[in-house]
């Protein structure tokens, strides 16, 4: 037990490391300034309760945000926060799950551990750490069934992901007391009232967590379901799995966004049969855990059917369909092996059998990903909305007036200079986060921003700042009252936020 701990605490040393200094090389974009700006402008829970009506996910991230917001407006406040539960995560993992030393080594320099969820600062990573910490509460699950239901709740409380998950784990958990109903007086599980209290908490941040993502009337951002076959888009999700069991970004400057394997060309008609594959390996290997397969099933049933009818969604989410095949896994190990019958026992029984090794190979792609985005990461700039705000910080620019197109791309300069607002003609207000309502949704034309540019220069009597992503159009550039070029910031890994900066004269006073 000593040397375990040794081990956890050393892997996870050297974890942090290597995070401390990807961290200082990591320039935030928009979706993680945008949880950060909500946070910091919200002045109560009641507040962020309406600050969050558009956003999607639950609050939990943005409630751990507030009390950083209160002390520096930095949205680096949330690096720290990050790598503390990132750290934590890879504590756990080692400290408590049953898989080999390798496997534990790999798992914390995997593409996920090592980059999307830590260096990114977005709630994803409270999720990886809530689902480690029900592994390690699964094995006393009979014991500490109020535990295992409070971190369930807090797990329903990052994503709707996390929901997903939060929802298969509790499908096997019922599955297990079902199972085991004539051991109620050795467990406590059956009737025991400790156990009906931590399946009602479970149960409860699955509701508090759909009243919070239930989206207003008026929301512009994906809009409407699909419910009707399209074989195509069904193929396109199933492929998904290739994403989180073999995720490689693609070299280049826009790793973030483009996979490997989905550019290259060999494989382009294997990763419908690969996924297949991967996807009937996974319930293969489950098959004799019932409680693990149920909870498998669920999950990756769950999630791929949301990717489907809702959002297809980006790697950090298609991730959890890893997650939840190692936490399946991980409550394998922790319930009794079933007796199939004929082939399908003995089937499942190799499966079994080979699953470490076949796990350790897929964690070696893991590994090969996580350092490959590591290296990208060093190599180019996430954004330029740092770059940004050091630029207009260094000229002045910082206290005039701010008006900004693409809204979401402002957003991540507005955050890191520290403003309390700036104005957006997509929804024709001032504000700070992007509200991503219908009114958003229509442009007047960037004749108009230029014009309210001038009037809002002509009140302050100084000249407005255009914070753009993109370059205005040579025509409204000429004469001597036109929007002026001053700086533009270009390279960035994500597309869309590289920043022109144009300013507007203030009219001459009377």
């Amino acid at each position: 037990m000593r040397r375990g701990r040794l081990f956890a605490l050393g892997l996870t040393a050297a974890f942090l490391a290597a995070e401390s200094f990807l961290a200082t090389r990591h320039e935030m974009w928009r979706d993680e300034v945008e949880g950060w700006l909500i946070a910091r402008d919200s002045g109560s829970i009641a507040e962020l309760v309406r600050n969050m009506r558009y956003v999607g996910h639950p609050m939990l991230w943005q409630v751990l945000l507030m009390p950083l917001a209160t002390l520096n407006r930095s949205p680096a406040m949330m690096q720290p926060l990050n790598l503390l539960v990132a750290g934590t995560t890879v504590l756990t993992f080692a400290r408590f799950s049953p898989f080999t030393t390798a496997q534990k080594i790999l798992f914390a320099f995997g593409y996920f551990s090592l980059y999307e969820y830590t260096i990114v600062c977005r709630q994803y990573g409270m999720g990886v750490l809530l689902i480690c910490l029900v592994g390690a509460l699964f094995p006393r699950r009979y014991e500490r069934p109020i535990w295992l239901g409070t971190v369930l709740l807090f797990l329903s409380q990052v994503s709707v992901h996390t929901v997903i998950v939060a929802i298969s784990v509790t499908a096997g958990l019922v599955l297990d007391w079902i199972l085991l109903r004539r051991r109620r007086s050795k467990t406590g599980l059956g009737g025991g009232r400790r156990a009906l209290v931590g399946l009602g908490l479970s149960l409860a941040g699955v509701i508090l967590a759909v009243v919070q993502m239930v989206p207003p009337a008026d929301t512009g951002y994906a809009e409407g379901w699909l419910f009707r076959l399209d074989p195509t888009h069904l193929r396109d999700v199933i492929c998904l799995i290739n994403r989180a069991f073999l995720p490689i970004p693609n070299p280049g400057l826009h790793f973030y966004w483009e996979q490997w394997l989905d550019n290259a060309p060999l494989f382009q008609q294997a990763r419908f049969p690969v996924a297949c594959v991967l996807l009937a390996w996974c319930v293969v290997v489950l098959l004799r855990r019932p409680v693990a397969l149920l909870t498998y099933l669920v999950g990756t049933v769950g999630l791929l059917a949301f990717f489907y009818v809702k959002l297809l969604g980006d790697t950090n989410h298609h991730g959890f369909l890893f997650l939840i095949f190692v936490l399946a896994l991980w409550m394998g190990r922790y319930t009794a092996a079933w007796s199939l019958r004929g082939a399908v026992d003995r089937i499942a029984s190799v499966a079994e059998k080979t699953a470490a090794s076949v796990l350790t190979t897929i964690l070696v792609v893991h590994l090969a990903g996580g350092v490959l985005a590591a290296a990208l990461e060093t190599k180019y700039a996430f954004s330029m909305g740092k770059e940004t705000a050091k630029f207009m910080v260094a000229r002045g620019l910082k206290d005039a007036p701010m008006l900004g197109d693409d809204d979401y791309a402002a957003q991540t300069v507005l955050g890191y200079l520290g403003k309390d607002r700036a104005y957006y003609l997509r929804g024709a207000r001032f504000g700070s986060f992007v509200i991503w309502n219908k009114a958003r949704t229509t442009y007047p034309g960037d004749e108009v921003l230029i014009s309210v540019a001038r009037e809002q220069a002509r009140e302050a009597r100084r000249d407005a700042i255009l914070v753009m992503n993109r370059e205005l159009p040579e025509p409204l550039l000429a004469g001597d009252a036109a929007p002026a070029e001053i700086a533009r910031f270009v390279g960035a890994a994500v597309p869309d936020e590289n920043y022109y900066l144009y300013r507007v004269p203030a009219p001459a006073r009377d």
